[in-house]
């Protein structure tokens, strides 16, 4: 129903992959293996490293909240390739993958995670994930001072009547569902941002899916996990625009 499309000028802004592990019954991560992932990494591509001094996330994005066990964020490093495109940083049980644009398509950001995800495993090897999640921001800029939302969008919020005649501003809208699986969950969420340009309106679009219930470690698990949350949110995407909309976006077909 929503074939892939590619775009010439796609709206997308980061794209990321985290987990977050759950560490072996009577195994500490250990933060002397440190070096070694180090050289690990660089050779894959991300020769920049940096040690990132603040506290990392208060639990996973789109978690639930729930009581977790041999997490500290306190600190996370960070490792990137030589144009600051992508990123890799890791943290005790904690592994995130970014990749800012030019974006190369699915494959080859999913093929990059793989690789981080077995260096990480590698080095701090453990049989399950507590939790795994798939991320797109994207930026759409609508021409014009004023719009009607659904020549564009393909949401409805409903205005009381006695707005009627009120110019919108600061619009936003989320929600939060089941995944294509029981324990994956969807969220998404986009909101009207300021425009320096009068002629433009500037809206932020977030899609998470993220498996809250965890799940086995083994490459081909995580490959197929991903394959799965990356189909749900590319129809998420389609069906979110309207063929107005994704002209926007220079489509190649």
């Amino acid at each position: 129903m929503f074939p892939d499309r590619r775009y010439k000028k796609p709206p997308l802004i980061e794209v990321l992959a985290d987990f977050y592990f759950e560490a072996d019954e009577g195994r500490e991560w250990d933060p002397k293996r440190l070096p070694d992932f180090t050289n690990a990494i660089k050779s894959l591509g991300y020769p920049d490293e940096s040690n990132m001094q603040r506290p990392g996330p208060s639990r996973p994005r789109g978690a639930r909240p729930r009581p977790r066990r041999n997490v500290n964020w306190l600190w996370r490093h960070r490792f990137a390739s030589e144009d600051g495109n992508r990123t890799a940083q890791v943290g005790e049980n904690l592994l995130v993958i970014n990749q800012f644009p030019p974006y190369y398509g699915w494959r080859n950001f999913m093929q990059q995670t793989l690789e981080c995800y077995g260096i990480y495993q590698n080095f701090w090897p453990t049989a399950r994930i507590a939790h795994v999640g798939l991320h797109y921001v994207d930026v759409v800029k609508v021409p014009g001072d004023s719009f009607y939302i659904d020549d564009y969008f393909n949401l409805y919020p409903v205005i009381p009547e006695t707005a009627g005649a009120w110019s919108i501003r600061n619009l936003a809208m989320s929600c939060e569902t089941e995944g294509a699986v029981k324990g994956d969950l969807f969220s998404f969420a986009f909101h009207q941002r300021p425009s320096a340009d009068p002629e433009l309106n500037t809206f932020r679009f977030r899609w998470d899916y993220d498996c809250v219930d965890g799940m086995a470690g083994e490459i081909g698990a995580i490959e197929s996990w991903l394959d799965r949350a990356h189909d749900f949110l590319r129809i998420a995407f389609r069906s979110t625009f309207t063929e107005k909309c994704e002209q926007l976006f220079e489509p190649e077909d």
